[in-house]
C-alpha cells in the first residue's frame, strides 16, 4: 500500500467512524488526547505518513485495532457491529434548556454530555436517538437511579409509553409514563411518592423511551 492509498483510507474510515459514534474534530481530538491539527490533516486525507502512536491513540479510543482502522473492510464490518450513543444526563442546566426552540434535532447539540461515556447499543437503533441516564427515585422500581434510558426524539408516544419532556415552567427534563385520558395528557410518576403532571402548552416532549440498559462502555482519551 503506498503513501496516497493509506492516507486516503485512513481518511475514509476516520470520517466514517467520527459520523458514526457523532463526534466533532474538537471533541475526537479531546477524547484521543491528539492535537487538532492532527485530527484535521488526517480527516482530510493531508498526512501521507501518519505516527504509530498517533494511529494506536485513535484505535485505542475507538476500541478497534490498528490493523482495523487501516483496512479496507471497517465500514463493512462495522455496520454489524454495535453504535455508540452519548450519553447525557436529565439533569441540565436551565440556561441550556432554554435555547432549546423547538427543534428536537438540535437537542443533541446542546445538551451537556457526560465526559468520555457512551452507551452501547445495536446498530438498527435510529440516529434520532437520544441516551439519559436516569436520576432519582421517581420511576423507581421500573427505572432505578443509575441505568440508562434510550430515547426516540420521531417516535410518538402513545398510551402507557414512558416519555420524557421538558417541563416548561421549571425547565427541567423528566422521565415519567404517558397517559392519555380523553383530552387530558398527563405524565405519572411509578413512584407514588411522587405527584401526576398534566401536560400544557409549554411543556415540550422529547421523546419516546425505547430501551433501559444497565451495561455501557466508558471511553476516555489519554495522552499519547
Amino acid at each position: 500500500m503506498n503513501e496516497s492509498t493509506l492516507s486516503i483510507l485512513i481518511k475514509e474510515n476516520l470520517l466514517f467512524l467520527t459520523k458514526k459514534y457523532n463526534l466533532s474534530e474538537a471533541e475526537l481530538s479531546r477524547q484521543a488526547g491528539l492535537p487538532q491539527a492532527t485530527i484535521n490533516r488526517l480527516l482530510k486525507g493531508a498526512t501521507d505518513d501518519p505516527r504509530a502512536s498517533t494511529l494506536k491513540s485513535i484505535a485505542e479510543f475507538f476500541s478497534i485495532t490498528v490493523d482495523q482502522l487501516l483496512s479496507h473492510n471497517l465500514m463493512k464490518v462495522s455496520s454489524f457491529d454495535t453504535t455508540r450513543l452519548p450519553i447525557y444526563s436529565l439533569e441540565q442546566s436551565k440556561t441550556i434548556l432554554k435555547r432549546y426552540n423547538h427543534e428536537r434535532d438540535e437537542l443533541g447539540h446542546i445538551l451537556e454530555k457526560r465526559e468520555g461515556t457512551y452507551l452501547e447499543v445495536e446498530p438498527s437503533i435510529s440516529s434520532n436517538c437520544l441516551a439519559f441516564e436516569v436520576n432519582g427515585d421517581s420511576m423507581w422500581p421500573q427505572f432505578i437511579e443509575g441505568i440508562f434510558i434510550v430515547v426516540d426524539t420521531k417516535l410518538e408516544a402513545k398510551h402507557r409509553d414512558f416519555v420524557v419532556y421538558l417541563l416548561g415552567d421549571s425547565q427541567q427534563l423528566t422521565l415519567r409514563q404517558y397517559i392519555k385520558e380523553g383530552q387530558d395528557q398527563i405524565l405519572k410518576p411509578i413512584n407514588y411518592g411522587y405527584k401526576l403532571h398534566q401536560i400544557s402548552k409549554k411543556d415540550k416532549f422529547i421523546g419516546t423511551v425505547i430501551q433501559a440498559k444497565n451495561d455501557f462502555r466508558k471511553v476516555s482519551g489519554t495522552n499519547k
